[in-house]
């Protein structure tokens, strides 16, 4: 997914109340195509540390309501960190 794409992920796209799935319509994806995101790993804990349901809960409609720049930036680390998870699994 294009950092800018993703700048448009909204709380509504997690699925269920513990935040272990997400979403995302195939709008929102270069190839057009719906995508189901996991957000833990095979262990059951989060790989993305900030999407939690407190801060669903405090949060704007957007999931990343930050700048570009420190969007590419954590973008980057959660896609290495799902990237380790995948390799490891």
């Amino acid at each position: 997914m294009r950092t800018n794409a993703a700048r448009g992920l909204a709380w509504e796209m997690i699925v269920d109340k513990n935040c272990t799935e997400m979403n995302i319509p195939g709008t929102m994806m270069k190839n057009g195509k719906p995508l189901t995101l996991a957000l833990v790993g095979q262990d059951g804990k989060p790989i993305f540390d900030f999407l939690t349901k407190e801060a669903k809960a405090k949060s704007s409609a957007l999931i990343f309501d930050i700048t570009e720049a420190r969007l590419r930036n954590e973008w980057r680390k959660a896609c290495d960190a799902k990237r380790s998870a995948h390799i490891a699994g």
